[in-house]
């Protein structure tokens, strides 16, 4: 279970390694999506910068290997 950890008036998740490393392959990816995407919302949430986008940073991490390797 991820612990609570308070920094100024936010609170965050301390999340576990060995889950993040661990969860992704029981269920199949997913975990690691929604990981990927919270991070990226905290960290939004922390720096209080309104141009970084989970939803924008989860597409590119999705789609951005279809940069990489075309179809």
């Amino acid at each position: 279970m991820a612990e609570t950890v308070t920094i100024g008036v936010q609170s965050y998740l301390k999340r576990n390694p060995l889950g993040v490393l661990g969860l992704p392959f029981i269920t199949a990816g997913i975990y690691g999506l929604y990981w990927y995407y919270k991070v990226n919302q905290e960290i939004q949430r922390f720096t209080r910068d309104d141009s970084i986008s989970p939803v924008r940073s989860l597409m590119a991490l999705i789609f951005g290997w279809l940069i990489i390797v075309p179809p």
